[in-house]
């Protein structure tokens, strides 16, 4: 096969590269799964040699987009490593590869984007990257972690992180106790999430510490609660600590 032939001949002679960007043109057209996965290893094969040219790369891309969303995880992981070589800038499309069925695939792909790139500084924010704080792999939550410490976050600010992100509303609600104990955060931060979050009684939680604590000013977030919030009870509470402010 083509492919046994590449790997026979060194990828930087010019008369293959020549060859293989000519085939690789043509790659996005076969979307049979053998054929993807071949041709995901046919692209690693040239991509990696800088004197492949340059009108290559929209084809490339083009496949390795393709390639990602293969039913099958042995393919998904050629493409994701093609789609991480920079020449290709495809950093951004492995955000949905987070959500993958494969722990493999998830510990890879956020490898990837979760730790800064001089030329992409960012291409998940923070707020969204602690949610794998949580993944059901453990391997996946200690990069995450990693990640948030290279990221600057002090590993008590982790640890919030990760209680903020709690699907259960009472570990969520734990967060507001904790704040005055760590000196060095901004609790107003922490209580303005907590002010949107979904469970009424920890909305009504953050309500009340705002106004406790002397160093916080969430007025403008009680107004806008005590007009908008889904909640009767929750829009009493806010109006009723707006009266008191006065």
């Amino acid at each position: 096969s083509v492919l046994e032939w590449t790997r026979q001949h060194s990828p930087r002679s010019s008369a293959l590269c020549c060859a293989l960007t000519e085939l690789i043109a043509e790659l996005p057209h076969y979307r049979e799964e053998p054929l993807l996965h071949l041709a995901g290893e046919l692209a690693l094969r040239v991509a990696g040699v800088p004197s492949t040219k340059a009108e290559l790369l929209p084809a490339l891309r083009e496949l390795a987009l393709l390639g990602l969303s293969s039913s099958q995880e042995k393919t998904r992981l050629v493409y994701l490593k093609l789609a991480t070589l920079p020449r290709l800038k495809l950093r951004k499309a492995l955000v949905p590869l987070l959500k993958d069925s494969s722990p493999l695939i998830r510990r890879r792909a956020l490898r990837e984007v979760a730790f800064p790139n001089k030329t992409e500084p960012e291409i998940i924010l923070t707020d969204n990257l602690i949610r794998w704080l949580h993944d059901p792999d453990f391997e996946v939550r200690q990069i995450c972690e990693r990640a948030l410490l290279r990221r600057g976050l002090t590993r008590r600010q982790v640890h919030l992180a990760r209680q903020i992100t709690d699907s259960r509303w009472q570990i969520r609600l734990k967060v507001i106790e904790q704040l005055p104990r760590y000196k060095k955060l901004d609790p107003s931060l922490w209580l303005r999430r907590l002010s949107h979050d979904q469970a009424p009684a920890v909305r009504m939680a953050a309500i009340r510490a705002s106004v406790e604590m002397k160093q916080v000013d969430l007025v403008d977030r009680l107004h806008e609660i005590s007009r908008n919030d889904p909640d009767h009870a929750v829009r009493a509470q806010a109006r009723y600590y707006l009266r008191i402010d006065r």
